[in-house]
């Protein structure tokens, strides 16, 4: 939980330097940066994009399910960042993750495959691309993994459970006259 605005003091150091949200790797838009992976493989999980930003799907009775958003397989990689030594972690989606899989197929891990990381045609919205520049240092040489798994679960209990407005029901399965479905509509609108 976030100090309240306002407070003075450190608080709890060590909790909330757990806490912090500058262990994501963020790609820059017209830069090229060089990872090397600590992960021998990937957390994966589903989500959905919602308000610019991607939301875990918690799965059963999902809100977000319900209204039909659809969701994303999402990977996280536990990674360090050549050029400054920072460990890192790196989340991305399945456009990504196919510069990746032919590395996993060759090495049966991917810790320790050494990665560049860009936007392609270098656009904000753009894909990020990785391409495999080898190994980096021997698998026994490099530093532990984060754990992905606990930063992602941190994340789904933070973020709260989609509100539902109090007359909303979930669409009807069957389509609409001209086959479009009516998704959002609740039926007092429809």
């Amino acid at each position: 939980m976030p100090p309240p605005i306002g407070s003075r003091g450190f608080g709890d150091v060590e909790s909330e330097a757990l806490q912090s949200s500058s262990k994501w790797l963020h790609v820059p838009i017209k830069q090229r940066i060089h990872i090397v992976v600590l992960s021998p493989l990937p957390f994966r999980y589903s989500g959905h994009w919602v308000n610019g930003r991607m939301r875990v799907c918690p799965g059963a009775a999902c809100g977000w399910c319900l209204r039909r958003m659809g969701t994303q397989a999402r990977y996280v990689l536990s990674v360090m960042d050549v050029d400054i030594r920072t460990k890192a972690l790196f989340e991305f989606g399945a456009p990504t993750a196919r510069g990746m899989v032919a590395a996993l197929s060759a090495a049966g891990t991917l810790r320790g495959v050494k990665f560049a990381l860009r936007h392609e045609r270098e656009r904000k919205a753009g894909t990020i691309l990785a391409e495999e520049e080898g190994t980096w240092l021997a698998s026994e040489l490099l530093p532990p993994e984060d754990n992905p798994e606990s930063a992602i679960a941190h994340q789904a209990a933070t973020q709260g459970a989609p509100e539902m407005p109090a007359a909303w029901e979930p669409p009807p399965d069957e389509p609409s006259r001209n086959g479009a479905q009516n998704t959002y509509l609740p039926a007092a609108i429809r």
